[in-house]
């Protein structure tokens, strides 16, 4: 597993400005050599650098900060529409990154982020979070409408209240992002998503593909709309029925919603998710971010019931023969204010 104390202290490094490589020359443009050299008639004159306090670099290295609040109509992914629950979520997250040219095509990013999630009703999906990424970037030309193509990883780790699903997640992959023309931007990204959890139930691992498409209709202003295709484990919570007994993979009694027992159950699906967006510039570092996510999920198998019977969570599977497959929807809608300084 990820060690958090190492990531941690490597996140304080960014956040106080620490200085790990030279990045003079970090926003020099893709088609240009950066040098900290300086020539002159003479000859070439090196001049020695001076360390950067944090406040001269007031945002030429900025610290982004999003602060918002969600609406989940199916928090715990129950099939069944009597047993959903919803709840709100308000969450703060900062992050900081740097980046620095490696050669005249290719630049490497990197970043750290640290955040918080606070559930209105179900406190203990409440978690602290924070993460690490890095791209390597390429870009074959300065022209405008020259592709960026990227290879990153990320990891992060994240510290529930509840006893089953604090632990570390790893995500690698590649992108593509190419300006369309000079108001729209689009973008691919395939990923393999790892996570690793105290509880068995919540060690998933997946395939994405995504689509996204941004479009400035006006100045200051962005719609976006993004498409997911995921295939691989996910996580269903409601209370015990055969359906759901038949396809899991692993089951655990789940310790987040209240006093009716519900149970978490594992199986391979596969979900589609789509985003759609506005984003408002409200002055040069702010903007509110207006969103709604739909999220469909089914089951990749059809279970297969044997007639059980007997006492315990898993009784009345009474019928034989295949069954149907389950199903999850969830809608998400969130309002985030967007800063940076």
């Amino acid at each position: 597993m990820i060690s958090q104390y190492r990531l941690i202290t490597f996140l304080c490094l960014i956040f106080s400005g620490v200085s790990i490589t030279n990045f003079a020359q970090a926003d020099c443009d893709g088609n240009a050599q950066c040098t900290s050299t300086n020539s002159t008639a003479s000859g070439t004159k090196t001049t020695p650098v001076k360390r950067k306090l944090l406040t001269d670099t007031l945002f030429t290295n900025p610290v982004y900060v999003t602060a918002g609040l969600t609406r989940n109509d199916n928090v715990n992914r129950a099939s069944d529409n009597s047993d959903k629950l919803s709840d709100n979520t308000y969450n703060i997250n900062f992050s900081n990154g740097t980046s620095f040219s490696t050669s005249l095509h290719t630049r490497i990013l990197m970043s750290g982020s640290i955040g918080w999630e606070k559930q209105q009703q179900y406190d203990a999906l409440d978690r602290i979070s924070a993460g690490l990424n890095g791209e390597l970037q390429y870009r074959a030309s300065g022209a405008f409408d020259s592709a960026t193509f990227g290879l990153f990883a990320r990891a992060s780790i994240d510290r529930y209240k509840s006893n089953l699903r604090s632990g570390n997640r790893i995500s690698t992959g590649v992108n593509v992002r190419k300006p369309l023309n000079d108001s729209t931007d689009i973008s691919g990204t395939i990923s393999n998503n790892l996570r690793a959890a105290e509880n068995n139930v919540f060690n998933n691992k997946d395939k994405s593909f995504s689509l996204s498409l941004e479009y400035l209709p006006i100045k200051n202003r962005t719609i976006y709309l993004s498409g997911e295709y995921r295939v691989g484990d996910t996580v269903s919570t409601s209370i015990a029925t055969s359906q759901s007994a038949a396809l899991a993979d692993v089951i655990s009694q789940d310790d987040v919603y209240g006093s009716i027992t519900r149970f978490a159950y594992r199986f391979e699906a596969i979900s589609r998710i789509l985003t759609l967006g506005y984003n408002m510039s409200l002055g040069p570092r702010d903007s509110v971010d207006i969103f709604w996510t739909h999220v469909v999920s089914a089951s990749s198998k059809t279970p297969v019931y044997a007639g059980a019977s007997g006492s315990g969570p898993y009784a009345g599977a009474a019928q034989t023969g295949p069954g149907g497959n389950a199903i999850y929807i969830s809608n998400q809608i969130g309002i985030a204010y967007l800063m940076s300084f």
